[in-house]
């Protein structure tokens, strides 16, 4: 089930506080809560992030929950509003309800309404598209030829085609894109990080597609968009801002990246398919193109965790000619060969080891026995794929220390076919055993970062959004790594460390409560719920027991 965000507005904080308390102790919501005192403060919040649910009072000075909910609607409009108000005013119920509300509540409502009310919101927001009318769209698709021919042009354009602006601009005409050829443009590279055993070709060619119309669902509201399936486990999406006027702002640039861990989500519950995204982190011009999906490839192969359902951000700085039939299966076994060594580069970009092992082993079993020639196609071939990737890993005096270099492109320095096909297996494992070490470690790194930034920060702004800024990760991303890594959820430790704080202060230093609470980011009223709800003691209780 996907973590659903609710904003809390309201300008009395007790009322914030005692709703955000009631959330979150209704787990089963799987809520990320955030608070606002005020409608600007909220539009703030709305402006950092991806907001699912708003819980707003309707009166409220300045800018009224009515005002809120357009401004809302402008840049979120999936998002489900429901109010809460301390009158029964007809008024403002029919304004409510005209303005698509998700749900009118009264403050002296049952705790038990109010949450009924916002889990149906959260139901409704995972119901309102099912995967059926993505496998309609998907067969609607496959039908047409112009997909087929916009995603040849876009793929050429990424794999480094160049071509003038005018040129540019007439195939997006011819091809029906509505891209800009002049605009700058983001990209958002993507994978089908493993397709279910018993999915068929077929199978897996919809559900490729549906994940296209997801996105493009997602997105469109705000951004002109093209996308391109490369092979049958990696896309590209290409997105420019809607409107010819419209600047490409960061606030643009957030929404791309929010809509990206949703659209992870939609595919994975609707149509079990786990996706991995790499994005750029603005626009950038055309002729970039080839080098930013290099790039975004290449952080898809690194990883991070386990390397599956990643978003990551980039790093800124013939014919026969009348031959007989022998020449024939000949030409046809030397492509097959060809399309096996194409999968192999496939596996070995992914870092899938044991299907790689598999394939592999298979492949030179096989060969031995061929003539020479054969032998060295193979060979060379395969040789030619594992240098490519030593080198787009910059992974060659790491390899050096491990397996000897000059033997790589030396079939005949092996004694025999079968020590041949050892070296390159050997130094394909090295390869793969480096990326796994690499990923560890920066998988390490990002939860240290994270253990000092809270540590330096534990009375400031801890909000999800705000450390992943600081990890540089997109924050729904952030909480399934930490949680991979470390095997607890990320605010259970920020709850453990401000704990841990608030024992010691009131164990050590003669602070009084209310300035023990302001040190870990608290007021002393909720506070000392808190502290109490964790120990079963007062923080006056625990002062007196700890210092007999």
């Amino acid at each position: 089930m996907m973590l659903h965000r609710m904003l809390i507005v309201d300008d009395e904080p007790y009322i914030v506080n005692s709703l955000r308390e009631l959330f979150e102790e209704a787990e089963q919501l799987r809520l990320d809560l955030y608070t606002a005192n005020s409608a600007a403060e909220a539009l703030d919040w709305l402006g950092k992030t991806r907001i699912d649910i708003v819980l707003s009072d309707i009166r409220m000075p300045g800018m009224s929950g009515l005002e809120l909910q357009e401004r809302i609607r402008e840049q979120w409009p999936s998002c489900k509003v429901i109010f809460l108000s301390g009158h029964n005013e007809f008024g403002y119920v029919q304004a409510a309800i005209q303005n698509g509300s998700a749900g009118y509540l009264l403050k002296t409502d049952d705790d038990e309404d109010i949450i009924r009310t916002v889990a149906k919101a959260v139901r409704e927001l995972a119901s309102e598209r099912s995967i059926h009318s993505f496998i309609d769209q998907a067969k609607e698709q496959m039908r047409k030829a112009l997909p087929v021919l916009q995603r040849d042009f876009l793929v050429s354009l990424a794999e480094g085609e160049t071509m003038s602006e005018a040129k540019r601009a007439g195939r997006f005409r011819e091809l029906e894109l509505k891209l800009s050829a002049s605009r700058p443009v983001m990209l958002v590279v993507g994978r089908v990080d493993r397709w279910e055993d018993h999915y068929s070709s077929v199978d897996k060619e919809l559900l490729l597609y549906a994940a296209q119309n997801i996105a493009v669902e997602v997105l469109s509201r705000s951004a002109v968009m093209a996308t391109a399936v490369i092979d049958r486990s990696r896309f590209i999406w290409l997105l420019q801002p809607d409107g010819e006027g419209r600047p490409e702002s960061a606030s643009w640039v957030r929404f791309v990246q929010e809509s990206l861990d949703f659209i992870q989500d939609r595919c994975k519950s609707l149509l079990q398919v786990p996706l991995s995204l790499s994005s750029t982190v603005q626009p950038f011009a055309w002729e970039a193109l080839s080098a930013k999906y290099a790039h975004l490839s290449q952080l898809l192969i690194r990883g991070l965790g386990e390397g599956d359902e990643m978003l990551l951000y980039e790093i800124v700085g013939h014919a026969e000619d009348g031959g007989d039939a022998a020449d024939s299966r000949k030409e046809r076994t030397s492509h097959q060969r060809q399309v096996r060594i194409t999968q192999l580069r496939t596996l070995l970009e992914s870092g899938q080891s044991v299907p790689f092992a598999e394939l592999f082993d298979s492949l030179f079993a096989e060969a031995s026995g061929q003539h020479y020639e054969e032998l060295q196609e193979i060979y060379y071939s395969a040789a030619t794929m594992i240098l490519s990737q030593i080198n787009r890993w910059s992974a060659y005096a790491r390899i050096a220390e491990r397996l000897p270099m000059n033997k790589l492109f030396a079939l005949d320095a092996h004694s025999s076919w079968p020590e041949a096909a050892r070296y390159l297996r050997q130094m394909a494992d090295a390869l793969f055993e480096l990326l796994a070490e690499d990923s560890s470690e920066k998988s390490n790194e990002v939860v240290e970062k994270l253990h000092r930034y809270i540590h330096d920060h534990i009375d400031g702004d801890l909000s999800l959004v705000r450390l992943a800024d600081e990890a540089e990760l997109n924050a729904s991303y952030l909480c399934r790594l930490y949680k991979q890594l470390t095997g607890i959820g990320l605010s259970d430790y920020i709850t453990d460390a401000k704990l841990a704080l608030a024992k010691q202060l009131l164990g050590e230093t003669g602070l009084k409560v209310s300035e023990v609470a302001v040190r870990i980011g608290f007021d002393s009223g909720y506070f000392s719920r808190y502290f109490k709800k964790s120990t079963t003691l007062t923080p006056q209780e625990y002062r007196e027991k700890v210092t007999k």
